[in-house]
C-alpha cells in the first residue's frame, strides 16, 4: 500500500510543466503520508434503544452487552437489561477509538439474548457519529436490535 501511495505522490508532484532543477520545495527526507490510522484513545458512550422480536414487539428482560470484536476480541464494554416495551440504556466504558480507522481497527456489536432468542447488531456507524459529534451518545431506537 505504501508503494501505491508513493506513486500517487509522485504523480501528483509531477505536473505537466517544464523540468526544473529547483529543489527548494522538495523535502530532504521522505515522511509517512497522512491519512493512515491516527491516535488511539478511548471513550465512554451511552447507548439507548429498543430490543424487539421478529414481529417488532418489544422484549422485556433481555440481556444486552456491547462487545468489541476486533481490537480486543470478545471484550464486553457494558451490559444492560431491557425494560418494559424493550427499551434499554447501556453505558459502555473504555471503548478504544482509532481515529481514521473505524471499520478496520475497531468493531463494535450490540448483542442480546432473552434465554430463547438471540441477536446482534453492528454499531460502528452509530458510535463513530457519537465520537465525531462529541455527544458520546447513540440512540438506535429507529433501528432496534431484533432477537430471533
Amino acid at each position: 500500500m505504501k508503494s501505491a501511495i508513493g506513486w500517487a505522490l509522485v504523480v501528483v508532484g509531477c505536473g505537466g510543466g517544464a523540468a526544473s532543477s529547483d529543489t527548494s520545495d522538495t523535502p530532504e527526507t521522505e515522511t509517512e503520508p497522512s491519512g493512515a490510522c491516527g491516535d488511539v484513545s478511548s471513550m465512554d458512550v451511552t447507548l439507548t434503544g429498543k430490543v424487539v422480536d421478529g414481529d417488532g414487539v418489544g422484549i422485556e428482560g433481555a440481556e444486552l452487552w456491547l462487545e468489541e470484536r476486533n481490537w480486543s476480541p470478545g471484550r464486553v464494554h457494558g451490559t444492560a437489561r431491557s425494560a418494559a416495551g424493550g427499551t434499554f440504556e447501556l453505558i459502555g466504558g473504555d471503548l478504544p477509538v482509532v481515529e481514521g480507522c473505524w471499520g478496520i481497527a475497531v468493531s463494535y456489536w450490540l448483542v442480546g439474548d432473552d434465554g430463547g432468542r438471540a441477536g446482534e447488531k453492528p454499531l460502528n456507524p452509530e458510535l463513530l457519529h457519537a465520537w465525531e459529534d462529541g455527544s458520546f451518545a447513540a440512540d438506535i431506537s429507529a433501528f432496534p436490535l431484533i432477537l430471533r
